[in-house]
């Protein structure tokens, strides 16, 4: 749910679902979730207000990007400047 207002929202109805989950426990130690879609990459935050969530999750997708890319943080913060969208699932 997109913008759902209380704790439910008119979710899409599916016959199967189909969910693949790849748990890399000796890989390295990652701040929060993350979830690779065929569409885009989610890097999660949570905190007791929405600022402390947004700069976990800003954080945990900058560690991405340089992880990946293999990139200083300041070229990791202008690439998601540019190709990063922000988005609150929950409040």
């Amino acid at each position: 749910g997109d913008g759902e207002v209380c704790g439910t929202a008119l979710e899409c109805p599916m016959d199967v679902v189909e969910l693949t989950f790849d748990l890399h426990g000796s890989a390295t130690t990652i701040p929060a979730p993350r979830a690779i879609l065929p569409a885009a990459k989610l890097a999660f935050g949570f905190g007791p207000t929405l600022t402390h969530a947004k700069v976990m999750a800003i954080n945990n997708l900058l560690d991405w990007i340089t992880a990946e890319q293999n990139c200083p943080r300041e070229e990791a913060m202008m690439l998601a400047s540019l190709h990063a969208d922000l988005r609150i699932t929950q409040l």
